[in-house]
């Protein structure tokens, strides 16, 4: 898998640009979190790369190949921000629409479709969830849900867009641990939107981080995430602690206290 975005732009209508000049690469196998404040463009950003919205200018490369948007290619599957379930869809039912890409029409999920969603339910931990309908399940299990239905699909890269947003921070950090054994087993690619500069700097690889007036950095997560670079992308002073010395192989954030 090769994913190329090259000098994307794109703004709304007489606005400013919120997306300019956008330039990287990422390939097999790598990790990139995408990270700003709130409105500056994360969003929008994967509505382009994916084809809900067009670029002003620029063009996406997917293995080679110059495309529109990448949402109906069987090698990329899309998890949008995570919404209730009304319909009494159990896990099983949702995850198998995750194989819709490979069935005709008006096909309905065959025996070795559910078979690959319920290997997916159980990658994900989540196997006990089979039968338990969505809209009784709680904001991490139904997030692991829709995450085990883009996987059905078998997809050569996986777009979350917050995938950890509204959850407890033990849900949150389950979610991390999943996602970052999903990439190392599958030896697919991702991209993942999020607020927390902690859970990107644990799982990727690269840093997409996005400031105001179409300002970005593109890099090596221990090159972009930067104590220095928080400090200027989100106004925040931070410190990074290794935290090796307490036989954990990590680092975290730690916010410097406000002595104004």
């Amino acid at each position: 898998m090769k994913l190329e975005v090259n000098n994307a732009y794109f703004k709304y209508v007489e606005a400013n640009p919120i997306l300019e000049d956008i330039n990287f690469v990422l390939e097999d196998g790598q990790f990139l979190c995408v990270l700003g404040q709130n409105g500056i463009g994360k969003t929008t950003f994967l509505k382009c790369l994916t084809g809900i919205l067009k670029w002003e200018s620029g063009h996406v490369k997917f293995n080679g190949k110059k495309i529109d948007g990448i949402s109906d290619l069987k090698e990329v599957a899309y998890v949008p921000q995570a919404h209730a379930v009304t319909f009494p869809y159990t896990a099983l039912d949702m995850v198998c629409m995750g194989r819709t890409k490979h069935m005709s029409f008006f096909a309905m999920p065959s025996k070795i479709d559910r078979k690959i969603a319920r290997d997916c339910l159980e990658q994900l931990g989540i196997a006990h969830l089979e039968n338990r309908k969505c809209s009784q399940m709680s904001g991490g299990q139904l997030q692991m849900v829709y995450i085990a239905r883009a996987l059905a699909s078998n997809p050569e890269l996986l777009i979350l867009d917050e995938p950890e947003a509204h959850l407890d921070f033990k849900n949150q950090a389950l979610i991390i641990k999943r996602l970052k054994l999903l990439v190392k087993e599958r030896k697919i690619s991702c991209i993942m939107n999020t607020h927390n500069p902690e859970n990107a700097l644990r799982i990727s690889d690269y840093i997409l981080l996005f400031g105001f007036g179409g300002e970005y950095i593109f890099g090596k997560t221990n090159e972009t995430l930067t104590e220095k670079n928080i400090n200027r992308f989100f106004d925040v002073d931070t410190k990074i602690v290794d935290l090796k010395k307490m036989g954990i192989d990590t680092k975290t954030f730690v916010m410097m206290p406000d002595d104004k």
